[in-house]
């Protein structure tokens, strides 16, 4: 018998695994070009899209191997034309073997972090793999100076509003597959976690994504704002929220 509590149906999803690694670069490197963080963090990742390809890779393989993380992926008919429907730049990779037409293939990605001493720790990590091989990142893509700042900006939120709470960490679809339910579906998953655990998440969010959570229920706490420069003097603005236990109780 496990250990572990039973976590929600996952219906038309499923856990992430080390073969999807691969997929998951570019879904993320499709979907994240329409937010505005990724225009302030990685404003070359048209001279260097590998680099960016390249360091989602290497996030999602740290995350599956997190004893305290769970990656859940949402998949769809692949669509043959779907690198002409992002503004992303994907190269063409050899060694990535492409899906037919028609074939079922990933197109959105969530994962979260729990929170110290859940009995979840451990239920989903995947350490054995096999994962693939990744280049050593460059971050060639990246602006060193603005991603400091940013990180600065939300580890000063995360540690005044949100260091007690789960966190959503991620969720992205890629764009020739929106508005069919993914992004939502992905999300509803976190949160039937979160009421079946009793506990919180937190999650520092961009336009679209909080303008999903807003109608999902996620309680807004407030506005994190990055400082602008001369490529960007409006800065960057992020949504603080919460959902799950404390938010239930703060509305009583």
């Amino acid at each position: 018998m496990s250990v572990f509590p039973y976590f929600p149906v996952l219906r038309n999803l499923r856990l992430a695994v080390p073969a999807d690694v691969m997929r998951l670069g570019v879904i993320s490197s499709a979907g994240f070009r329409y937010s505005p963080v990724f225009d302030w963090e990685r404003p070359y990742h048209t001279q260097y899209p590998q680099d960016t390809l390249d360091s989602y890779r290497s996030m999602y393989i740290s995350a599956m191997k997190d004893p305290r993380i769970v990656m859940v992926v949402a998949t769809d008919k692949y669509d043959p034309a779907e690198v002409e429907k992002t503004k992303a730049i994907i190269p063409p990779e050899v060694e990535v073997e492409l899906p037919k037409a028609g074939e079922d293939v990933v197109v959105g990605v969530a994962y979260w972090k729990f929170e110290p001493g859940l009995k979840r720790v451990g239920q989903f990590k995947n350490e054995e793999g096999p994962y693939p091989t990744i280049p050593k990142n460059a971050h060639r893509d990246e602006d060193p100076v603005r991603c400091a700042a940013a990180e600065k900006v939300w580890m000063a939120a995360d540690e005044k509003y949100l260091w007690e709470y789960a966190s959503m960490n991620i969720v992205v679809v890629h764009p020739a597959y929106w508005r069919r339910g993914h992004g939502s579906a992905l999300v509803k998953w976190g949160m039937a976690m979160t009421d079946m655990d009793k506990t919180t998440q937190g999650v520092i969010s961009a336009d679209i994504g909080t303008k999903l959570y807003d109608t999902l229920g996620f309680e807004k706490l407030c506005e994190a704002h990055v400082d602008g420069d001369e490529r960007t003097p409006e800065g960057l603005v992020n949504g603080i929220m919460r959902y799950g236990a404390a938010t239930k109780k703060s509305s009583l």
